[in-house]
Parts: structure tokens; sequence; C-alpha cells
């Protein structure tokens, strides 16, 4: 969050100056979170390899997968029911998921 308020505080004031941002600002965020996600899979999946009982190994990382795949699922319903209810089409400008940040 420390990365992206960063991010966003810089993209401010460079906007008000017309400085074109190239989208490479954005690389701290994914690395950090792509990081914090990795680490928190693996060790998921190997608490689940190693503590499971036998038979139920493969139900167990199955399920653990198939939650995040809801979870993803979930977050895309949420973005697209807040851009029906708060904006007017799918690209409108006037929602809270503008296409124009600024």
């Amino acid at each position: 969050m420390a990365a992206a308020a960063l991010i966003e505080r810089h993209r401010l004031t460079s906007s008000t100056h017309g400085v074109v941002l190239t989208v490479f600002l954005l690389m701290p965020q994914f690395v950090l979170v792509g990081a914090g996600e990795a680490f928190t899979y693996m060790g998921q999946l190997d608490f689940f390899l190693r503590e499971c009982p036998k038979g139920m190994k493969t139900m167990s990382t199955g399920l653990f997968l198939s939650t995040c795949a809801i979870g993803f699922f979930f977050s895309t319903l949420l973005v697209t029911i807040i851009d029906k209810i708060t904006g007017h089409g799918p690209r409108s400008h006037g929602g809270w998921l503008a296409d124009n940040l600024d």
C-alpha cells in the first residue's frame, strides 16, 4: 500500500504538469503483490501436502485452488456490479470506475 501511495502521489503531481507517465511505475506494486502471493500459495500448498491425511491431499489442494478461483470470479463480479450501479453504460465517464483516472 505504501508503494501504491507513493506512485499515486507521483502520478497526481506529474499529471498537472503535462508529463506522460509510463506503465513501468506500476512494477514495484506488482512485484510486491506477486511475491506475497507466491509465498502465501506455496506455504499453504506445503501445509496441505504435509499435514493432511493421505487420502485428503489431492482434495485439499483442489479445494484451495478452487477457493482462489472463486475469489477471483467474485472480485470480477463485484467490479462489474459497481460499474453498472455507479455508471451509465459499459464505458461511462460518470461512474466510480471511469476510464480517465484524473
